[in-house]
């Protein structure tokens, strides 16, 4: 609610103008970003589009060349080959800014490196299958990373609108109301105001005719 004096006086009509025109260039800066938000959530649309397709792609290929390493290679030799357990990279996550809305950007600390100390019991076809996977593994942080970007901006968004239905539906308008009631009441106390100093003078200048 507006919290204003009840009196409709000129300073009140004043302030109230004052405050509207804050509103009012907010709601543009709203509106901006809502605009700004709307785009980057389509760009995000297409690109999480395509990655998915590259994505499935990449995971069939992966899953293909490991199903004919464990082939060629046969089970038990398989686990042997995985009991070295080479170290995998830390992923490190970088926020940037959008609209003040922070989106992560993710990545790996070092790059992807798998070699094993019995490289003899590897194969071509599993050697192929890491290959796959040192490629796949970019793909799945992009993933992650337009994925949570996409609930972040989806969210703002709704906040965005929210916020601007308010003030579309309920400030600006209360606001326009009681401005208009306050101008249109010191209109008709300046016409009073009028007729009475005309009246005034009138009665002065039959008193000294």
């Amino acid at each position: 609610m507006i919290e204003y004096s009840s009196l409709p006086t000129k300073a009140n009509l004043l302030r109230l103008k004052q405050e509207i025109k804050l509103i009012k260039d907010g709601y543009n800066l709203l509106d901006h970003k809502r605009e700004v938000l709307i785009q980057e959530l389509l760009r995000i649309g297409f690109e999480i589009k395509d990655l998915k397709e590259n994505l499935n792609r990449s995971l069939k290929l992966t899953y293909a060349k490991f199903s004919e390493g464990v082939q060629r290679m046969g089970r038990e030799r398989l686990k042997i080959l995985l009991l070295q357990r080479p170290d995998f990279p830390q992923i490190k996550s970088v926020e940037k800014s959008v609209m003040g809305i922070h989106i992560p950007h993710l990545s790996l600390s070092e790059e992807l490196k798998i070699n094993f100390e019995a490289p003899s019991l590897s194969c071509k076809e599993f050697d192929e299958f890491l290959i796959s996977l040192k490629e796949l593994v970019p793909l799945l942080l992009r993933y992650v990373e337009v994925s949570f970007s996409l609930f972040r901006l989806g969210q703002e968004l709704m906040k965005t609108q929210k916020r601007l239905r308010a003030l579309e539906n309920f400030h600006i308008p209360q606001y326009t109301h009681i401005i208009s009631y306050i101008e249109a009441v010191l209109e008709e106390t300046e016409r009073e105001e009028l007729f009475r100093n005309r009246k005034i003078k009138s009665r002065i200048g039959v008193r000294y005719e």
